[in-house]
């Protein structure tokens, strides 16, 4: 589904939940803490997340499995929680025992949804990345 919040701020016993593939717009600043977010099969294909706001934390022990799109926010993420999938903005803060994991489908995800285009001012490019044994 389609979905467009103001603000997201999930603590203690909290849990969003998503029962098919989602697109998540959010006005605002997203907090994420507590249970976290649920996706169908814990796919990061499954779930894109769209911040126009300025911060974005996501803190606790709860994964996420997403494709996060903040270009203009400070993006905190601790705790033991970890985030899989990819993660777009203005600084990204990678604290405690957290971590993340690139998804490699979301290339073919990213590229059929929205083909690069020669006219487009702003090009995102993954720099590097390091694969480490579990």
């Amino acid at each position: 589904g389609l979905y467009r919040f103001h603000s997201i701020h999930i603590s203690g016993k909290g849990r969003l939940v998503f029962t098919g593939p989602a697109q998540v717009y959010v006005e605002n600043d997203v907090e994420i803490s507590g249970n976290g977010i649920s996706t169908p099969g814990d796919l990061p294909t499954n779930l894109a997340f769209y911040v126009r706001g300025s911060h974005v934390s996501m803190s606790g022990s709860a994964d996420l499995f997403a494709k996060l799109n903040a270009p203009h926010a400070t993006v905190d993420i601790s705790g033991d929680g970890d985030l899989y999938g990819t993660v777009i903005g203005r600084e990204i803060i990678v604290r405690g025992h957290a971590d993340i994991h690139y998804d490699e489908a979301l290339n073919t995800y990213d590229e059929a949804l929205n083909p690069p285009r020669k006219s487009d001012p702003l090009q995102v490019s993954v720099l590097s990345w390091r694969e480490v044994d579990p």
